[in-house]
């Protein structure tokens, strides 16, 4: 027989309101009911895409890709003259308008803020808390930035040592237009990797095939530039060891290093 309530009012959830008690039931089942005993929450998986801050960088991302590319046919065509072609008589339309040194300015940002995206998704597991997403990414960005300028300065200094002023400037337009280039494809893995965390697994990898595919097209280029005969090919084969193979060993170190860190 169940007691008689001493209030007209009882808290909700009480063993009581059950069709019989928490005993009867353990009596039955040997444990207690699910109401007395409850679930063990599992927190909600916190995806990078859900962040507001990286959403804003994202955003403003795209906004000034959209805005920039009003003629991308021509941007594209100088873009591929740029990576591909070695010709050494400058034309008269080969100098660098104000709309396309912006949409290069953009497209480097992009492809800084893409690569610090899968390089967080990729090795950012471990994070202690949601704050330190944004600001991690952020940091990642600032290095792909300065990683990019360094690698913009080395070229410069090689180019002006090792060939003359227009093998340079054709070699310093091949490394901007690999670069944006790379930006465009990086974009797309980017954005998925950064809604759908379990695609960290192979998602990376196609980045850093697409990565891999724009470098070796632009060190052809550089081979076509500085090759003058077989006494040449020991100085390029320093050059992919000290500027090309070096420098992302010491890359990947640094950025897992950066990420345990945080």
């Amino acid at each position: 027989m169940r007691p008689v309530r001493d209030t007209p009012f009882q808290a909700h959830g009480h063993e009581w309101d059950a069709p019989a008690s928490a005993q009867e039931q353990a009596a039955y089942s040997g444990t207690y009911a699910s109401y007395v005993t409850g679930h063990v929450g599992t927190p909600r998986p916190y995806m990078p895409g859900y962040d507001s801050g990286v959403m804003c960088l994202v955003v403003g991302m795209l906004l000034l890709l959209a805005f920039s590319f009003k003629h991308w046919r021509r941007f594209f065509k100088t873009f591929g003259n740029d990576l591909l072609s070695v010709r050494r008589r400058a034309n008269v339309f080969d100098d660098s308008t104000m709309s396309e040194t912006r949409v290069l300015a953009v497209l480097v940002i992009q492809v800084c803020i893409c690569e610090a995206i899968l390089v967080y998704c990729t090795f950012g597991s471990g994070f202690a808390s949601v704050q330190t997403i944004f600001p991690a990414i952020g940091i990642l960005t600032l290095a792909a930035g300065i990683f990019y300028l360094l690698q913009l300065m080395a070229y410069s200094i090689i180019g002006s040592v090792f060939s003359d002023k227009a093998g340079c400037r054709q070699w310093i337009k091949g490394f901007n237009a690999s670069q944006a280039f790379l930006s465009l494809l990086l974009l797309v893995p980017a954005l998925v990797v950064l809604f759908y965390p379990n695609t960290a697994i192979w998602m990376p990898i196609v980045a850093g095939g697409l990565y891999a595919t724009v470098r070796i097209i632009f060190v052809c280029k550089g081979f076509k530039i500085f090759f003058q005969g077989i006494n040449s090919l020991l100085y390029f084969i320093i050059y992919l060891l000290a500027v090309e193979v070096t420098p992302l060993v010491a890359l990947y170190h640094g950025t897992t290093y950066i990420v345990s860190g945080i």
